[in-house]
């Protein structure tokens, strides 16, 4: 009686475990999504992180200048 009880038990037990880990690894990448999308947001709000806004606004202003130079040289 008891090997029969030991086999109805264990493919129980080995589908308890195997979902377990799937739960368990579908739950750690929501969890590692969920960090990558904090840190987008802090970033994309966060002012320090907008120093490349000011590398932006420094290209913009000498574009002009570099057009003029491209220009020049290519007649």
């Amino acid at each position: 009686m008891l090997p029969l009880l030991a086999a109805m038990a264990v493919p129980r037990a080995w589908s308890a475990l195997t979902i377990a880990r799937h739960r368990y690894v579908s739950w750690h990448r929501f969890v590692q999504h969920a960090r990558a999308s904090q840190l987008i947001s802090r970033l994309v709000i966060d002012q320090q992180a907008a120093a490349d806004d000011e590398w932006a606004q420094l290209a913009s202003a000498q574009l002009p200048g570099v057009r003029a130079t491209l220009a020049q040289l290519s007649k």
